[in-house]
Order: structure tokens, then sequence, then C-alpha cells
């Protein structure tokens, strides 16, 4: 499709106006639940020729299903568009802080009556002009890009939450999920990422394990290697019905977080029974084996895990909701919860087989001829266990997530004759959710000596060893 401009001066006025009256609406009207820095989001449709609206979709979704849901929804119900003109594409960004409440950072302006003599003053919406696309053929957008619009704007509830009563929190308590990968739980996958309790970036468990504005639970895999050779299946963790799919997204395994087109990436999302929702993401392209309307059981597969979307590790996202409600499935309860009372009902977590939490945990170990970044080693580029005796350097890497401010880790590596190659003790000064530690040595001179080496690594907190592990390697 060609970008084009308005066809008149009073066109691309009323399309000011009508981004204007939207941008209003929503500073005026959204309360947040969820406690974000930002989320961002186009909206993109079509105007026929009777001014009404058609082939509502998003063209970047902001992982947030409501905030999406209510861009599309304030568009119908706010945006003065008849007439504009036939059969053109227009495309809304929307960028809403919900910390100071304000658009792209300023305060919104009071609309004026419209008047073609006197223009509005849009310089603090300049994100917000529209992008005019005239389509040749205004059937031919493709099924997967279409959202059927009674479905986005009911399949969720998109008014603000409401404090939960006894009812819905006995409700909330019987409802019992399975684990969402098939994967061995804390050897293959992990739990690394949590729910956000009251905006504090802690976790249920009052640890560092969250993020702000974090309102789901990302499962890890060991290492990338896992995604394929047959892959890690996405299951469902309910009995319940497909609500939406969102396919057509590429993987980036390179895991340098540069697909930012859509944060989500590829995505499903499914309806449970008594007012559940689960939403799941960053799906591997094209492997989503279900569809809207579709039944399912608990244990259902589908779809495989992949790399769409903004990530920088092979992850699944999921979140859950009752109601308009996100729930931490870890506690049962909201994510206003303080993490102190939260905690508290860890016993009556909503996960039907216990899902243990990992403060810290070791992901995998490996041998590398180069020094490496975090992302060479989500992108598996140093697998197997040997080097050549010319490399230019040998490393010994350790990947593991939740070390704390004060950790004492010690790293040591042996040559084939049982000699002390390197030894390194180091106190850490921060706190890492995701973390890659090496130790080794360029090479100089005369080769590395060929055999088989052993490398170690401990990790120590308060006085006492977290965890420990030994490597055994080949220099060839």
């Amino acid at each position: 499709m060609q970008k084009l401009k308005a066809s008149s001066e009073e066109e691309l006025m009323k399309l000011r106006q009508a981004s204007v009256v939207i941008q209003e609406k929503i500073a005026e009207n959204w309360h947040p639940t969820v406690s974000s820095s930002s989320r961002s989001a186009i909206g993109v449709f079509e105007v026929n020729e009777d001014g009404s609206i058609a082939n509502l979709k998003m063209k970047k979704k902001s992982g947030n299903y409501d905030f999406d849901v209510k861009c599309l929804k304030t568009i119908i119900d706010s945006a003065p568009f008849n007439p504009i003109s036939r059969w053109i594409e227009i495309e809304f960004n929307f960028d809403y802080n919900l910390y100071q409440k304000k658009l792209f950072g300023k305060e919104p302006v009071v609309r004026e009556e419209y008047d073609p003599n006197h223009p509005y003053s849009l310089e603090l919406y300049e994100k917000s002009v529209p992008v005019i696309v005239r389509k040749p053929d205004h059937n031919s957008t493709t099924a997967t890009q279409v959202v059927n619009k009674a479905n986005l704007v009911n399949s969720q509830n998109p008014s603000p939450s409401k404090a939960l009563t006894d009812a819905d929190m006995k409700k909330i308590a019987s409802f019992k999920l399975a684990h969402p990968l098939d994967c061995q739980l804390n050897k293959d996958c992990f739990a690394t990422i949590y729910p956000e309790h009251a905006g504090t970036e802690k976790d249920y468990a009052c640890g560092r394990l969250s993020t702000t504005g974090m309102d789901g639970t990302s499962f890890s895999l060991r290492n990338s290697s896992l995604i394929n050779n047959p892959g890690v299946k996405v299951l469902a963790v309910a009995n319940g019905e497909v609500l939406e799919i969102n396919n057509g997204y590429d993987d980036d395994y390179s895991f340098s977080q540069s697909n930012s087109i859509d944060s989500c990436g590829n995505s499903l999302s499914v309806k449970h029974n008594n007012d559940f929702t689960t939403s799941y993401c960053h799906l591997m392209k094209d492997s989503i084996i279900v569809k809207p309307g579709q039944k399912l059981s608990k244990g259902d597969a589908l779809a495989k895990l992949g790399a769409s979307g903004d990530t920088n590790q092979p992850q699944l996202y999921i979140q859950l909701k009752y109601k308009s409600t996100v729930i931490d499935p870890f506690t049962g309860t909201g994510l206003e919860t303080p993490c102190s009372e939260a905690g508290k009902n860890y016993k009556k977590s909503l996960w039907q087989d216990h899902i243990s939490y990992k403060s810290t945990g070791l992901r995998d170990v490996g041998i590398a001829d180069s020094e490496l970044l975090l992302e060479d080693v989500w992108a598996n580029k140093f697998p197997g266990n040997s080097i050549a005796s010319d490399a230019k350097a040998l490393i010994f890497w350790v990947h593991f997530f939740g070390q704390e401010k004060g950790d004492i880790e010690d790293a040591k590596i042996f040559d084939p004759d049982g000699k002390l190659f390197f030894s390194g003790n180091t106190v850490l000064d921060k706190n890492y959710r995701d973390s890659l530690r090496y130790a080794g040595r360029l090479r100089t001179g005369e080769a590395f000596k060929k055999g088989k080496w052993k490398a170690s690594y401990k990790l120590q907190r308060d006085s006492a060893t977290v965890f420990e592990t030994s490597y055994e390697f080949f220099v060839k």
C-alpha cells in the first residue's frame, strides 16, 4: 500500500480533529489498574464511503490486551469521521504515560469547536497525526490481519478493575492452572519473572524477580537450542475457548530486542469459564494450531514457543485475568496486594502442580573461544563442549538468574594435567535478574594444551553456598 497525503486540507483537518478527540477521551476516561512507565499501540482501521469503520486491527500491540481494546473502542465511539473520504486506512499512534497520566509526557489541550479557518494546536499531538493510506481494493485485507469488531470489544471487560469481593476470591481460589509449557520445570525451563505487586518492583515473595509494570509471569528456557527439534509446546492452562490469535511476526533468534513492531509478538488469548482469560506471548511464527472459537481442554497444545516480539530470551509470557483484574497465579490475589500480604497466600497458589519459588537458579554452563555477551549465549553461539587449541581465548561461562548484591562467586579452571589455569573471586556490587559470568584468558603465545579440562563455579550468599557446579570440556 502506498502512503499518500490527504486529498484536501479540510480532510486532513477533520482527521486531525478526530485525533484530538481520541487523545482527549483516553486522557479523561482511562483509569489504568496496573503500574507501567508507558504503554504504546498503533490502531489501524478503514473508513468506508458512508463513514463507517471496517477491518479494525492492531498494527502494533502494547502487550496489554485491555489497552489495545480501549484504543480501538475509543476510535469507534469518539471520532467524527463522517464524511471524510472513501476507502482509506488510517493509523493512530497512542503513547500513554500511566504514571503522569499525560499523553506523550504533555498535558492534553482543550478541544475547541471545529473551525476550518482556525487549526487546532496540534504540536502537543505530533505523534498522533494520522497516516492516510489509499487502498486499491478495500476488501484485500488478509484473514490473519482482520479482527472481528464484536469479538474484540466484548471479549474482555474494558472497564476499570473493581475491588474483588469475597465471592470473587472464592471463585479465583477454585480456579486451577496446568503448567503452560511442555518442559521439565527447574531443569529445562524456569519461572524467572513474576507479576509486580503494589508498584514496588517486588514479586509476591518480596523478592527482586519482577519489574515495573510486569503484569504476567515469564517462563524462560534454559537455552535457545530447546526451541527447535522438536521445539517446546505451549499448552492450555485450563479448559476454554480461543478468543483471539495474532500471527505473522518473525522470530528474532539473535535476541537483540530489535523487533519492537509488536511487544507481544505472535500471541493468543483464551476465554475460560467463570470470567477468566489467559494471554500468551512470544510464540513461534506460524506455529499456532488453534483458531478463534475453538474449544480447548486443559493441556491441549496451542503453539510452540519462539522468539517473536520484544524479548531478549526464549521465554513465554502468560497473563491471567479475572474479569478486568490481573491475578497473580502464585497467590490468587490482585496485583494491588502488597507482597507482604500476597506472599501469605502462596499455599493458595492456583497452579495445580506446585511451582516452587527460586530466587536464584543456574541455567547453563559452557565454553567459548572468545569474549561473549548474554545475547550470544541466548543465541546458542557457542554450542558443544570443546574449542580448538589455537583459539584466541579460553572462556568458561556460567548463565543464571537472580544474583544478589554482596554475593561472592568463585571460579576455577584446571588444565589436563590438573594445573590451575585460572582462579578468580568476585563480590557482586548489584542485583541481577539475568546474568552471564565468565572467566578465562586470552591466548597470548603457545596453543592451549590439548585434552580434557575441568572448571568449577561456586556462588555464596551470607556464608552459605547457593549453588556450585563443575564442568568438563575439551581442547582439540
